[in-house]
């Protein structure tokens, strides 16, 4: 599944929220990741269309199975590039390394990471309301094998 760099900053932002704290709504997704509410909510729904989050009537949001596993994903994906990104060389901070391996992370292809850390098989694949609900049944599998 091919997200935005905006809002899979939004996802990850959240997935570390729900580790953190019981209950995630948008004032703290806006605090954490400095940006506005109005930003927050437009997103919310951009992570709602693609099944990957939910968002309960007084403001508490839940990232679905399939959100919790792509989450998973990238912060996986940025776990590898952050340790290869230092052996480069480069003389960066630590906050640095995660910003740019988060950059990277998406725009590295499928092929590459299919070498790196392949994800299980159509988890992803279609964005499309066909097979929604394949595709959630899959997530589940998955995120229960994790």
């Amino acid at each position: 599944m091919q997200l935005s760099d905006s809002v899979a900053r939004y996802l990850v932002a959240i997935h570390k929220l729900s580790q953190e704290e019981a209950d995630v709504c948008s004032s703290h997704v806006a605090k954490r990741l400095g940006v506005t509410k109005p930003s927050v909510v437009k997103t919310l729904g951009i992570l709602m269309k693609k099944n990957l989050l939910v968002k309960e009537h007084y403001g508490k949001i839940y990232l679905t199975a399939r959100g919790v596993l792509l989450a998973r994903r990238m912060e996986q994906r940025i776990q590898i590039l952050q340790a290869r990104i230092p052996k480069m060389g480069f003389d960066l901070e630590q906050n640095e390394f995660y910003e740019i391996a988060f950059t990277l992370m998406g725009l590295l292809p499928e092929r590459v990471w299919a070498e790196i850390a392949p994800m299980p098989e159509g988890v992803f694949a279609d964005d499309g309301e066909a097979g929604q609900e394949t595709q959630s049944a899959d997530a589940d599998q998955s995120l229960t094998a994790l």
